[in-house]
């Protein structure tokens, strides 16, 4: 709650936010997957892949500690979500948060914490 959750580059964003598919920086690859076969049989073929997530907190608090604890606050209520149902709805095999930074800066209007976190995900490849 409060939180906008984003799919992709934010292009405005209106207080704390949570991109999926950012990794903060405009044009750099969010996800990267790599395929394998899993068998010689005609299965599909094995994915594994991080979804790079970009989160950012501004309360124009001068408190670091509140501000880092409400960013980690959010990733933690995603990871949650995600824990909750692992596999996607069925779309993968397991999916977890696997990679978590995070970096304070002090603004002129207050701190801002950003955090950089990705979500791992193990999946078969489907054959249409």
């Amino acid at each position: 709650p409060g939180i906008q959750v984003i799919d992709g580059s934010p292009i405005v964003t209106d207080g704390d936010f949570l991109a999926v598919g950012f990794t903060g920086i405009p044009g750099d690859d969010a996800v990267e997957d790599t395929r394998t076969r899993e068998q010689m049989g005609g299965k599909p073929d094995r994915e594994v892949y991080d979804v790079i997530c970009f989160a950012s907190t501004w309360q124009g608090d001068d408190d670091i500690r509140a501000v880092r604890a409400r960013l980690f606050d959010q990733i933690c209520a995603f990871d949650a979500a995600i824990r909750q149902d692992s596999t996607l709805g069925g779309l993968a095999l397991r999916a977890r948060l696997s990679f978590l930074a995070y970096a304070p800066d002090q603004t002129e209007a207050g701190v801002q914490v950003t955090g950089r976190f990705a979500i791992h995900v193990d999946a078969f490849t489907p054959r249409t």
